[in-house]
């Protein structure tokens, strides 16, 4: 077994994986993220969120396709599922 592979329920995106667990758990984090999605200081003043330039791609992406919390959460969890 190689070292690198990853085990059940972990994810190779963790900062994204937070960031869609806090968005899904709270609208407000959601509607913030998917008007600016580059502003991380307003997501949530007690948690720090650094996206590296893959993560922040991948959130523009997923904004720039969705027009309503709904599809910008899907999005967001095909994201981070690696499906999308």
């Amino acid at each position: 077994m190689r070292a690198d592979r990853l085990v059940p329920g972990q994810s190779a995106r963790p900062v994204l994986t937070r960031l869609a667990l806090l968005a899904a758990a709270n609208p407000a984090v959601a509607e913030s993220l998917l008007r600016d999605t580059l502003d991380m200081a307003a997501v949530h003043p007690h948690y720090a969120f650094i996206l590296d330039a893959r993560d922040q791609a991948t959130l523009e992406a997923v904004r720039s396709q969705s027009s309503t919390v709904g599809e910008f959460l899907s999005g967001l969890a095909d994201a981070v599922d690696g499906a999308a």
